[in-house]
């Protein structure tokens, strides 16, 4: 913008190419408050509502990262995209929202979500360096990281990790071991003394979770203790 007032100004040449310029960065700006404001309406909630059941909250995390995924593809389309634009900040918002999933998702979903969000945020951070650095050979790194987010927001072709853990949550009657030790004991203990009560897995998932735990605490102890 400045440049384009100032070759005005002095009447240099080159205005043309420097008005094209300015339309241009223009036409980017009001896109990208297009795209915020559309992502706030789509996304906003009732901060109550988070603390309903487990199955609500994940429905209502899907939905938010479902309305973010086309910015967020089409950021990763664009070799040129800028770090921080509502792009990059949408898939962030997409990772926030299938962690928050895979907090309360079956033991098996969260590992394979946490695992997805994982890879995802590494090639998003390698694709960052190397646009910051003005580099925009990373079109290979775009397209693992688009397919990656397909496959966990899920597309019309394909179910994807979030729904089918949501899926699955809902089949289980979305009862969730407990995040605590004490929680996911006194759930696997009420299973243990009410072998005739169907809790739908709840116990013996909160007893896989505890032995996971006690195996990945023994792991890095000393060997003699």
């Amino acid at each position: 913008m400045k440049i384009f007032i100032q070759i005005g100004q002095d009447q240099q040449r080159g205005q043309a190419e420097a008005a094209e310029n300015r339309n241009y960065l223009a036409q980017r700006m009001t896109d990208e408050m297009h795209e915020i404001i559309r992502v706030l309406q789509l996304t906003t909630y009732d901060e109550d509502e988070w603390d309903a059941d487990n199955v609500t909250v994940m429905r209502k995390a899907l939905s938010a990262a479902k309305s973010l995924l086309t910015a967020a593809l089409d950021w990763l389309g664009d070799p040129r995209a800028r770090p921080g634009a509502v792009g990059e900040k949408a898939i962030r918002r997409i990772l926030d929202y299938a962690d928050r999933i895979a907090s309360r998702a079956l033991p098996e979903d969260s590992y394979a979500i946490k695992r997805s969000i994982s890879e995802i945020q590494s090639l998003t951070d390698a694709i960052c360096e190397l646009r910051n650095q003005g580099r925009y050979d990373n079109e290979g790194l775009a397209v693992s990281c688009a397919q990656k987010l397909k496959e966990l927001v899920g597309t019309k072709h394909s179910s994807g990790m979030l729904p089918d853990a949501l899926m699955n949550a809902h089949r289980m009657g979305g009862a969730n071991p407990a995040h605590t030790a004490a929680g996911r004991l006194e759930q696997a203990l009420r299973w243990l003394d009410n072998p005739g009560v169907d809790d739908g897995g709840l116990g013996l998932r909160a007893m896989k979770l505890m032995t996971e735990d006690a195996r990945r605490l023994a792991d890095g102890l000393n060997p003699q203790d």
